[in-house]
């Protein structure tokens, strides 16, 4: 499962937890946007991280390009990302 914001993996995680589905063992999740409460789950998600700070410089220098009129890079250079925790071993299920 991959949630695509924090608020959506909180969310995810809480319906995983209601219906008795263990994250790390019945299903893999990867959470979009690094969190501090995220290093309290056991097990551990994985994350990816993005430098938002970075990526807000980097929207102030091509806004100003435009304001100058210039034309800014035709292509944005993608920004680093980090995954903070190694990915979860998930298990194949067996049957009951």
């Amino acid at each position: 499962m991959l949630a695509a914001d924090s608020l959506m993996s909180i969310g995810a995680i809480a319906v995983c937890n209601e219906r008795g589905v263990s994250i790390g063992r019945d299903i893999a999740f990867v959470a979009y946007d690094d969190i501090e409460a995220f290093t309290l789950l056991n097990p551990a998600l994985t994350v990816i991280a993005h430098d938002v700070n970075a990526m807000g410089r980097l929207a102030v220098d091509l806004l100003t390009q435009v304001i100058a009129g210039e034309t800014p890079a035709s292509r944005v250079p993608a920004t680093s990302w980090e995954f903070p925790n190694p990915p979860p071993r998930c298990s194949p299920r067996t049957a009951s």
